[in-house]
């Protein structure tokens, strides 16, 4: 009974990375990391008296989307999308404090969009840190190290850069472009094209209204996804220029790391070298490389007393 009470008299931690397209939480209880979809089905009723092939596909298909761009737009879906996880620790007396992150390109007003969502959701206290940073520690790279080194984290829904030195961000830039939109620009690409909705590599034809098969071509994707590409690649140069010589210089002689789903397209890591002149590295991990170093800040102050008010969003440097 007396280690049960001890149990139950704890804070349970959680850590989260509330993803665009994924939701990844980690629970220090028990050490588990369970992962789902950022999404929630949408039921509408019955589509059985629905003849139209197409339409049918489409309903299937609808699902509530609370993130776009790495920011909370429904609170009360996100909300609803976390709680069954937040739930669980509810053998312990105190409601979980919850750690999770944001791209650094959020406004004051989207971070307490996500607080309000997680604390709505069950927890009592919710410290947020930048994704990057988190980034940056899940793919091993010592942030406490003199010299500078740069992450560049490609989402679903955000690009972040940030260059890190004794411990802090001294840089840092976003765009809110990323994998979700070179989707949706390849998806269009394909509708206006072939008249053709992708579905799970499966398709519709929207005007017979029944199930195709069509073939998709490399330069159809690789024109589609230019413009996007484009304008990831411009913030990343930008970026980069905007740093003072002296540290730009050191930067040209260690490399860019790549993390997030963007480092899983293939040449996106030689593309970044070719347009930056650096060397860049993917990182061994690159979609889980958020929760994790998510999980080792957790992990860090995690027993200590009243740590999450120490958790502040950093002052970044402007040049």
């Amino acid at each position: 009974m007396p280690s049960k009470f001890r149990r139950m008299m704890q804070h349970p931690a959680l850590a989260i990375d509330f993803g665009t397209a994924n939701t990844r939480i980690y629970n220090s209880s028990d050490g588990k990391t369970v992962e789902r979809p950022s999404s929630l089905g949408l039921v509408t009723g019955t589509v059985e008296n629905i003849t139209d092939e197409y339409f049918q596909y489409i309903n299937n298909k609808i699902a509530i989307k609370p993130l776009r761009c790495g920011v909370i737009v429904d609170l009360e879906n996100a909300t609803l999308l976390v709680k069954p996880f937040i739930r669980k620790t509810g053998k312990y007396l105190f409601a979980p404090i919850t750690l999770t992150c944001a791209p650094t390109g959020t406004t004051e007003k989207e971070r307490d969009s996500l607080r309000r969502a997680l604390m709505n959701a069950g927890a009592s206290q919710v410290p947020i840190i930048p994704e990057i940073w988190a980034a940056a520690n899940g793919a091993g790279i010592d942030v406490t190290l003199s010299a500078a080194q740069c992450v560049v984290d490609i989402g679903a829904g955000v690009t972040d850069l940030a260059v890190f030195r004794d411990g802090r961000i001294i840089h840092c830039d976003s765009i809110r472009l990323a994998c979700n939109d070179l989707q949706r620009a390849v998806r269009s690409t394909v509708m206006s094209k072939y008249r053709f909705q992708i579905f799970d590599f499966s398709g519709i034809d929207i005007v017979k209204r029944k199930e195709v098969r069509r073939c998709i071509t490399k330069k159809d994707i690789g024109q589609s996804i230019e413009p996007v590409l484009q304008k990831i690649m411009a913030m990343i140069e930008r970026s980069l220029k905007r740093l003072p010589e002296k540290l730009y210089c050191e930067l040209l002689e260690s490399e860019i790391i790549l993390t997030g789903l963007g480092a899983c397209l293939e040449g996106m890591d030689r593309l970044i070298a070719y347009r930056t002149n650096m060397q860049v590295r993917v990182s061994s991990d690159p979609l889980h490389s958020v929760i994790n170093g998510a999980i080792q800040t957790l992990n860090f102050w995690n027993g200590k007393k009243r740590w999450w008010e120490n958790m502040t969003w950093p002052r970044l440097a402007c040049w």
